[in-house]
């Protein structure tokens, strides 16, 4: 779903997001959950601008009943 690319954006977007907010890292916290949690916020958000894209293609139902039908059309 993702490739190299992606993950290199989602990297330095979360690096960047981290050096902005850096002032609000509790230092009682682990540096490495405020990155992971800065990456998973930025990957729900993109996968939110997503979303449309995959409601305009088929469901599962859809490809089935449709590779159904031309396996019964070939016989």
């Amino acid at each position: 779903m993702y490739g190299e690319m992606e993950y290199t954006d989602l990297m330095n977007e979360t690096l960047l997001v981290a050096f902005e907010k850096l002032d609000s890292v509790k230092s009682d916290g682990s540096f490495l959950s405020f990155l992971f949690s800065i990456a998973v916020r930025l990957l729900a958000n993109n996968n939110r601008k997503m979303r449309p894209e995959r409601m305009n293609s088929p469901t599962i139902e859809e490809r089935v009943a449709a590779s159904d039908s031309t396996e019964h059309s070939m016989e």
